[in-house]
């Protein structure tokens, strides 16, 4: 009777055991089922957050097109004093003269976010700039001074020259003129922009030029009609000099960061889907051709 009561109640203590062994499982699973929930319910909201960040940047970009007169007044206030510093960096990092290269190429990093609407601090954002790009823009800067130099040295054996050594002089000094003309104007814009050598920076500049003439120009002339007004009205400059330390040259990069802008878009955009397909069926194709060419050569071998 004994052993019976005992084995009995050892029996009972088992199917207890089991069933919390099996209540404990299930708590577990149950747990991790919620878990499972949890994690799902946040990915969802994490993209449902995404969306309504969509959502809200467009709702910023219709409120900046609804701005009143007011506000576009002092918005504009705002521009015209970041300018103003802009500016008074420039003059202050150009003083030596040897710098000017970094000192335009940071000024135009800068104006390239502006008319982004990017956020950029004007001071932290120059500066870093100037010291990111100041080694490739002061060698090119440095190497158009000696260039210019010597184009200045030509220009005074031209006048004591004569005959037909005058004439070669004079056509030799025309076509450096012209590579200048094209190859300058662009060339701090793309170091600002880009990384790459000095001479494919160079080469880029004349090709981008060439190829997009209406950029070309707009950036040639916003900065060569003045030096042709000062040249015709000399008094001109007398009364405006100091207007360049201050502002005139930051809204000069300014207004040619516009049209700069939708050039560096065009050669940034991605192909279309079509013209994209087209090119890997070009590929592909280039890809059989030279592995046939493999294969006959193995073959012949």
């Amino acid at each position: 009777m004994a052993n019976n009561k005992s084995n009995k109640k050892s029996k009972k203590t088992n199917t207890e055991a089991l069933e919390n062994k099996e209540a404990k499982i299930d708590n577990i699973q149950e747990a991790v089922d919620n878990k499972q929930d949890i994690i799902a319910k946040e990915a969802t909201s994490d993209d449902t957050l995404m969306d309504f960040s969509k959502i809200d940047d467009e709702y910023k970009g219709e409120l900046r097109r609804k701005l009143t007169p007011k506000e576009r007044f002092f918005r504009t206030c705002e521009k015209f004093g970041d300018l103003f510093i802009l500016n008074l960096l420039f003059t202050l990092t150009s003083i030596p003269v040897v710098t000017m290269g970094a000192s335009f190429t940071a000024m135009y990093t800068v104006t390239l976010k502006m008319v982004r609407n990017e956020d950029v601090p004007i001071k932290d954002g120059y500066f870093k700039a100037f010291k990111s790009n100041f080694k490739q823009a002061t060698q090119l800067w440095v190497g158009l001074l000696v260039i210019f130099y010597l184009i200045y040295l030509q220009f005074q054996h031209i006048f004591s020259a004569s005959g037909k050594s005058a004439d070669i002089l004079v056509m030799v000094l025309g076509l450096e003129l012209l590579v200048l003309t094209f190859t300058v104007p662009l060339l701090f814009p793309l170091v600002a922009r880009y990384e790459n050598t000095n001479l494919n920076m160079i080469k880029n500049s004349l090709l981008a030029s060439i190829l997009h003439l209406g950029t070309w120009a707009t950036v040639f002339f916003l900065w060569m009609i003045p030096a042709m007004l000062y040249y015709l009205r000399e008094a001109w400059l007398f009364y405006t000099w100091y207007l360049w330390l201050v502002f005139l040259a930051a809204f000069v990069a300014y207004t040619c960061s516009y049209r700069l802008r939708s050039l560096f878009d065009k050669l940034e955009a991605k192909p279309e889907d079509g013209e994209e397909d087209l090119v890997k069926m070009e590929f592909t194709k280039q890809v059989e051709a030279l592995s046939q060419e493999n294969n006959t050569n193995n073959i012949h071998k």
